[in-house]
């Protein structure tokens, strides 16, 4: 196959991902009617709730678990990666990885496994693997789990389940993580393989954000709706909770890399530490924006259910209306 039907395939591609009726709806409001003048509303009401609900506060503390369940959850996804595929395509995949993160996290993450995937080359795959799915299952859902009773916190609601189902919930949340973290790894390393011209190095880096986005929203979707207690969340909020998020991370994201390149971030400051800052500093972040999307789904349906009570109330009599009634016949 030559390089212009390559191209040619990739565009027709994503021209029928844009035009169906899914990304339509995708691209439609959040429901019928929904106006500018109601997003000022959500806005205010998420401003106003964030700051009632301590969300700065408990994103911090969601960060704290997020910093000792990110380098397990990356070993494990560097051990089923490993087995899968040799030590060798792992370590050719962290840097691809690490350029949509902003320098001193990606400097940090990749020295941790590279020496991660080092060791498990050394010890055997089979030991490594088991070792770090073990350290992801434990470590990372309670960082899961702190998540989402951040996210209970958030939306004012109560978590009923049982023990059982909010660990199970919690390790399904870190399967599905593990999952999230393999695709993108997977997305890495396949764009470059479509045959791009050397001119065309924008657009395969365009497709694979594209992809990477739609990984990314699918996972908040699912932590929004499966992992909080609320049977009757209205999807199409949840769905603009997780793209005004996502959107807001990737932009934060290279807000906070363009300043540690240019600045050299915080490295005079912390010095040997500068990347362990960065990594805080990030994944503070990356709570706080998660958990102003829950806000986001919250008002949304607030707004939606008070506008679907006012038009299903019936309508006040008229008491300028002097019309006399018809008694009944018989």
């Amino acid at each position: 196959m030559s390089e212009d039907q390559r191209h040619v395939r990739i565009a027709l591609f994503l021209r029928r991902i844009l035009s169906t009726d899914a990304m339509r709806r995708a691209v439609a409001g959040p429901g019928e009617g929904f106006t500018a003048r109601d997003w000022v509303v959500v806005l205010q009401r998420v401003r106003k709730e964030a700051k009632e609900d301590n969300v700065g506060l408990i994103a911090a503390g969601v960060a704290f678990w997020a910093i000792l369940s990110i380098v397990p959850l990356l070993i494990g996804v560097m051990a089923v990666a490993s087995l899968v595929a040799g030590p060798a395509w792992v370590r050719g995949q962290l840097d691809p990885l690490a350029g949509i993160l902003p320098r001193p996290v990606a400097r940090s993450l990749t020295d941790q496994l590279s020496d991660a995937v080092a060791a498990m080359s050394g010890q055997g795959r089979t030991v490594g693997l088991i070792i770090g799915l073990l350290g992801v299952l434990w470590t990372c859902s309670r960082g899961f789990g702190a998540l989402i009773n951040g996210l209970h916190v958030v939306i004012d609601a109560e978590d009923t389940r049982n023990v059982i189902r909010k660990r199970a919930t919690a390790f399904g949340m870190t399967a599905g993580a593990l999952a999230t973290v393999l695709g993108a790894l997977w997305l890495v390393a396949s764009v470059p393989r479509l045959g791009l011209r050397d001119a065309d190095v924008i657009m395969g880096f365009a497709i694979r954000c594209l992809l990477l986005a739609v990984l990314a929203v699918i996972g908040l979707i699912l932590l929004y709706r499966w992992g909080t207690d609320r049977a009757n969340a209205d999807w199409h909020a949840v769905r603009w909770g997780a793209g005004i998020a996502i959107t807001a991370w990737a932009v934060m994201s290279a807000a906070l890399a363009i300043y540690t390149a240019d600045t050299g971030g915080r490295s005079s400051t912390y010095g040997t530490l500068a990347g362990a800052a960065a990594i805080a500093t990030w994944l503070y972040m990356s709570c706080y924006i998660i958990l102003l999307g829950a806000e986001i789904n919250v008002e949304i349906e607030r707004l939606l259910a008070h506008r679907a009570a006012f038009r299903d109330e019936p309508p006040e009599p008229d008491a300028s209306d002097t019309t006399p009634v018809a008694e009944p016949a018989g």
